[in-house]
């Protein structure tokens, strides 16, 4: 590493701890220009080292960043955008843009900068890409959502990777909630599976400190699945109707 020759060599290595080492070192010594390279490395240690140096010679990261998205964008470009901690409204555009990792990592970065629109956020949950889905579930989940919106996106006439993004919005809302989408969905080709290991998983996990007592209708319903269920055998129904306070 004493040899900037050699240093420089290294900033194409497949290895992102030896790539971030070496914008590290040429940095020390004063040569600022592979940092800005490596703003737009796929590696975020990468990135971070690059930011770090630019920082030290007085330049502005989220400045170099903002002059990359004036051509074309990239992916790396845009986390790295969001690692500077800019202006998140600045980064609205490319939630539509027709590239789907530009996209994934436009919702990331809007999460890591702690704006999370959900107006903005909701409609791409029919995105169809199912890693684009993915982050829009963690950025929504805990969010207030409307339940017909969730439900209309749990419809067998849309992709799994969307049924299953709005599966997990809807078991993530509320206790009662995760138990009736659950056993709506036993009989789903689908997603059955996936909703019998969630209730068996809240019944051995969560429901002995489940104390909020369901609604009147949510009651009803509940009652009535439990009634032509045929895959959760006799003693969880059992179990489920104690904890609901339905009595045969």
């Amino acid at each position: 590493m004493r040899d900037p020759d050699v240093t420089r060599l290294l900033l194409s290595n497949r290895t992102a701890g030896v790539r971030a080492e070496a914008v590290h070192a040429l940095g020390l010594a004063g040569e600022v220009d592979p940092a800005e390279a490596a703003l737009t490395d796929r590696s975020g240690l990468v990135r971070a080292t690059a930011q770090a140096v630019l920082r030290r010679a007085g330049r502005d990261p989220a400045a170099a960043y903002r002059a990359l998205l004036a051509v074309p964008p990239t992916a790396e470009g845009i986390a790295g955008l969001g690692e500077t901690g800019a202006d998140a409204k600045s980064l609205y555009p490319y939630l539509s843009h027709p590239t789907a990792r530009v996209r994934v990592e436009t919702v990331r970065a809007l999460r890591r900068l702690g704006d999370t629109p959900v107006d903005r956020l909701a409609p791409m949950l029919a995105d169809p890409s199912p890693p684009v889905t993915r982050q829009v579930v963690l950025s929504l989940r805990g969010r207030e959502l409307d339940m017909s919106f969730l439900l209309r996106h749990l419809g067998v006439d849309h992709p799994r990777h969307i049924r299953f993004a709005a599966y997990l919005l809807l078991v993530a809302r509320d206790t009662w909630t995760r138990i009736e989408t659950d056993l709506a969905l036993l009989e789903d080709a689908f997603l059955g599976g996936q909703a019998r290991s969630d209730v068996l998983s809240w019944l051995r996990n969560s429901s002995a400190t489940s104390y909020l007592t369901p609604t009147v209708e949510r009651i009803t319903r509940v009652d009535a699945l439990l009634r032509v269920s045929t895959t959760l055998g006799e003693h969880h129904v059992s179990l489920l109707r104690f904890h609901m306070g339905l009595h045969r």
